[in-house]
């Protein structure tokens, strides 16, 4: 499912101008849209900052998160011209997305867990919504589900601890321990009727496709949102004439950031980021 809070019809396209967007998460979890809407849209020049200081977000407060984003969206806009921000983390978006836009004039999206989809995918109407606390106990979420759930059963589960599992699998080639899955799943692996169909409320959770097979030996249809968030940002900037493919416009290399950098961040992430074609990784101080 995707919130949009702007209007992107509201942007000015400029003769030759080559669209830049910014993904932005607190880790690898948004390189799945990036590499999702790269497909659709290869012409756009990609930004992606990741704010490694502060990360996971699921463990911050309220205000701290907010405060944090409009600080990195000013700082990156010292560099670079904006003409679409895309917020990839689910924490984030059910936090702040509704205060966050009127600070700035470019449009934003964000990403919430797809519980539309999940109903339409379960065969025994129980679904699993996997998603941080934080998301999980948000307003927005809890009134989408009492407004959607009316003929299946969704159970909810906190797994905040697995978004750490996931940078360290990514960054660090660390197996994730099949233990702690067990011991996560618990309430549902002990349920006569068990879930067929989990929501993936964390894009750091699609990257755990295979280790969450193998808890459920491959009966589980796992929903995600970054494939349909990236149909409808293709289909919106279309539609609004933003993007023409790259008739007249020079390509411009895409370029990674972080909130801090270190010798360490640098090897763990430039071999990374080099797989999904961006050219470099610098530092914006927020």
């Amino acid at each position: 499912m995707v919130v949009v809070v702007n209007d992107i019809n509201c942007c000015v396209r400029l003769n030759n101008h080559q669209l830049t967007v910014l993904i932005f998460d607190s880790g690898v979890g948004g390189l799945s849209i990036y590499q999702e809407l790269r497909v659709l849209l290869p012409y756009i020049r990609y930004l992606y900052f990741f704010d490694n200081e502060v990360f996971p977000y699921g463990e911050s407060s309220h205000l701290s998160i907010l405060d944090r984003v409009n600080s990195i969206f000013r700082a990156v806009c010292r560099y670079h011209k904006l003409d679409l921000v895309i917020i990839a983390c689910n924490t984030a978006t059910v936090t702040f997305l509704e205060t966050v836009r009127s600070c700035f004039f470019f449009p934003i999206i964000g990403i919430i867990p797809d519980i539309r989809l999940g109903i339409r995918c379960t065969r025994n109407g129980v679904v699993g919504l996997l998603a941080t606390y934080r998301t999980i106990n948000s307003k927005l979420i809890l009134n989408i589900i009492n407004r959607l759930s009316t003929h299946c059963n969704i159970l909810l589960l906190s797994a905040s601890e697995l978004v750490r599992c996931v940078e360290d699998k990514v960054l660090n080639n660390k197996q994730v321990s099949i233990n702690l899955l067990y011991e996560i799943f618990s309430p549902w692996l002990s349920l006569s009727k068990k879930p067929d169909t989990i929501i993936l409320g964390c894009t750091h959770f699609l990257h755990l496709e295979y280790e969450f097979r193998l808890i459920f030996q491959k009966r589980v249809c796992l929903v995600g949102s970054s494939k349909n968030l990236a149909y409808r940002i293709a289909c919106l900037l279309k539609n609004s004439n933003m993007y023409v493919g790259n008739i007249g416009v020079k390509t411009i290399e895409n370029q990674a950031y972080c909130s801090v950098i270190t010798d360490t961040v640098f090897m763990q992430w430039s071999l990374v980021l080099y797989r999904y074609g961006f050219s470099s990784l610098a530092e914006i101080s927020v």
